[in-house]
């Protein structure tokens, strides 16, 4: 192999590294469509590939094609499929565009082939997430729709107004990209009818209905009480209007009935992709019930005002004017009554602390939580001056300060003690006024929040970011150096070369782990979990492969393995249970930093088998122990100059019980550490 051959492999190494570190920088711009980056994913890879100039790439998904500007079909071709959901879900393709000479096999080098299989799986969990976070924020468009609706149900009297209403609420949050109602009378004729994001293409559609007839899923809704989905319009609705302007999209349709009484139609369109979701059918039937209610309602209160006009006109007498007038006094009042007691019931339910004093400083109300922070209760210091209410002078100096600014927005932070925990709490404190009607400033009103959990995640964002910025930069910085070397020295010897080039193989490698361990935290952090693969296997077999490996990549500790004669089989991931032994075997193998003998144990108890591993290493202080399973957690950095992110054992924990196993740790310090996890037989 000449040297330029070796530069050019090694410059397609980097070149794939590249690739994948701006793909994921493409993932994680924020807003950005899934469409978007399956697009620029097509324009990074040929930049990855040995002739760029002359390489085209194509991605399909769904119904969808993503291509580079100078795509087109050839001979030359590598294609992988995307995974995601376990079934194949689209293509990732690469093709020459003019024959090239065979190099591994094919025109394809074996690096680039393996970079399309990394590309075309990162896709398919990139499309899993994604796919996740949009329907999530359409969850979340489609709920604040609802209660924009729900605003407007209870404000608005006019039946046009209303459906109008709706229908725009509907699309502006987005959850909906078109809706309309159409309000029937008896007989099917036309009473009123609104529509939103549809514009002049619903007209073919209102002049259909003011004929009297309906489109497939009109007449079908008509006949039945549930939702009439509706997955592909053009296909299934060829007599509907809409089914063009539908393309791409699904459609939900319901009957607005309630107390037997049809009031019309509600349809929406949505993504193909939502269609079966069951909780958009719940929230677009309680879309259309909310409907039913409001214009039931509307119905009920039309009937009241035509009895209550004759009633008015009946009522020539002075007497009933008053019983009437005496009415309405007494419901105000009781109202006034109801309303302050709901205001008081509110105000002591809030989470926060919160303390209302007029403008001479008296306390007026505290809630429960204000009291439980400042050690006090109200009935000991209402109507008396908030210097009662708090004993620190330091505390009540600064509250006695911000209150004197009679300022909406003054804020401050304290300390206050807390005898279950080591550390004191840290308390905010927020000013509000309180004003009157004609804008006379009646009191203030003080909110106390808690942000001793604030504090404690931003400093162990701070701690992450600075160890992960080390673990990073050392294998980087490794890998920058020895490249430099070889690519600016040409009087280095083969043996050197050899050297230089498996120091960059080996912090590749722990780069790559640093990354996979922080893309499997990503995963549980966004809720997706860690998805397993069960399937029957040998653990004893697994035990030894893992085990195999640490003792040829590292011979300065000895291994005692000891497992059951039988073989064992259980139902399990394979590689999930290579990661956790991976992982505990890396951790005695660091902590053992004089090397030593470890001890490999497997046994079944009961109905589990428990996996044992025990080191000669530093061991843990007793006051670790329990922590060596958060997120973050190093013991002692200082101390023992272990590196490493602190993720491993959170994610063997994690591993573990997606199992339905347990994971645990003995130690004493300075003697060695033994970490136990259990799974199901």
């Amino acid at each position: 192999m000449t040297k330029k051959t070796t530069y050019g492999e090694l410059e397609k190494g980097f070149n794939g590294l590249d690739c994948l570190y701006n793909i994921s920088k493409l993932v994680d711009k924020p807003g950005i469509l899934i469409e978007e980056i399956l697009q620029g994913v097509v324009n990074l890879i040929p930049h990855a590939w040995q002739d760029p100039e002359i390489t085209c790439a194509r991605l399909i998904f769904r119904d969808k094609e993503f291509r580079t500007e100078n795509f087109k079909e050839t001979n030359w071709r590598h294609a992988e499929d995307i995974r995601g959901y376990g079934k194949d879900i689209g293509a990732l393709e690469v093709y020459y565009l003019k024959e090239r000479p065979e190099r591994d096999e094919a025109p394809f080098l074996k690096e680039e082939r393996n970079l399309l299989t990394i590309i075309a799986k990162q896709l398919g969990h990139i499309i899993e997430r994604k796919h996740s976070e949009e329907e999530l924020l359409h969850f979340n468009a489609a709920l604040r729709a609802i209660r924009g609706v729900n605003q407007l149900l209870a404000k608005e009297k006019e039946s046009n107004r209303l459906v109008q209403g709706i229908c725009d609420k509907l699309i502006d949050t987005r959850a909906y990209f078109s809706a309309w109602i159409a309000l029937l009378d008896k007989a099917g004729g036309l009473v009123t009818i609104a529509e939103s994001g549809l514009g002049e293409h619903f007209l073919p559609m209102t002049e259909m209905i003011k004929r009297g007839e309906l489109s497939y899923c009109g007449q079908k809704a008509m006949n039945q009480s549930d939702v009439v989905v509706t997955q592909n319009p053009p296909l299934t609705c060829a007599n509907c209007p809409l089914s063009d302007t539908y393309s791409g999209r699904g459609a939900m349709t319901m009957r607005l009935e309630r107390e037997g009484k049809v009031y019309g139609l509600l349809s929406v369109s949505i993504p193909r992709d939502l269609m079966e979701d069951e909780k958009e059918k719940l929230l677009f039937k309680d879309v259309a019930g909310d409907i039913c209610s409001a214009l039931h309602s509307l119905e009920l209160e039309e009937k009241r005002r035509q009895a209550n006009e004759k009633l008015h006109r009946a009522s020539n007498t002075l007497e009933k004017r008053v019983k009437k007038r005496t009415k309405e006094l007494h419901r105000a009042l009781y109202d006034t009554e109801e309303a302050r007691d709901r205001i008081d019931g509110i105000l002591k339910s809030i989470g926060d602390g919160l303390i209302v004093t007029d403008m001479y400083y008296r306390v007026i109300l505290m809630n429960r939580a204000a009291e439980d922070l400042l050690g006090i209760r109200l009935s000991e210091v209402i109507d008396r001056p908030i210097d009662f209410a708090i004993r620190d002078k330091t505390i009540r100096k600064q509250l006695k300060a911000i209150l004197d600014k009679k300022e909406t927005g003054q804020q401050f932070e304290f300390e206050v003690p807390d005898e279950n925990a080591s550390q004191p709490r840290i308390i905010r404190a927020r000013t509000s006024l309180i004003v009157g009607k004609i804008g006379t400033q009646k009191g203030i009103i003080t909110m106390l929040y808690d942000v001793t959990l604030e504090r404690e995640v931003d400093r162990m964002k701070t701690e992450f970011i600075s160890i992960a910025a080390h673990e990073l930069r050392t294998p980087l910085t490794s890998i920058q150096g020895f490249s430099e070397i070889l690519l600016n020295r040409d009087d280095i010897k083969e043996q050197e070369r050899k050297k230089f080039l498996s120091y960059i193989n080996e912090q590749s490698k722990n780069l790559a782990n640093i990354v996979d361990t922080l893309l499997d935290i990503s995963r549980l952090e966004s809720g997706r979990g860690l998805s397993l693969n069960k399937a029957p296997c040998n653990i004893n077999e697994i035990i030894r492969e893992t085990v195999s490996y640490f003792q040829i990549s590292s011979p300065k500790n000895t291994f005692d393995i000891t497992l059951p004669e039988e073989s064992v089989e259980l139902i399990v991931d394979k590689e999930k249970m290579r990661q956790v032994l991976e992982n505990i075997l890396t951790n005695a193998i660091k902590y053992s930093p004089e090397g030593g003998h470890i001890w490999v144990i497997g046994e079944l108890t009961g109905e589990h088998y428990q996996v044992s591993v025990r080191d000669q290493g530093i061991g843990i202080a007793p006051d670790q122990i329990e922590k060596i399973f958060d997120k973050f957690y190093r013991v002692d950095v200082s101390n023992t100059g272990v590196p490493g992110i602190g993720l491993g054992m959170n994610i063997v924990k994690n591993l573990v019980e997606a199992h339905g196993g347990k994971v645990w740790a003995e130690s004493e310090l300075g003697k060695g550490t033994t970490v136990i996890f259990k799974v199901p037989i």
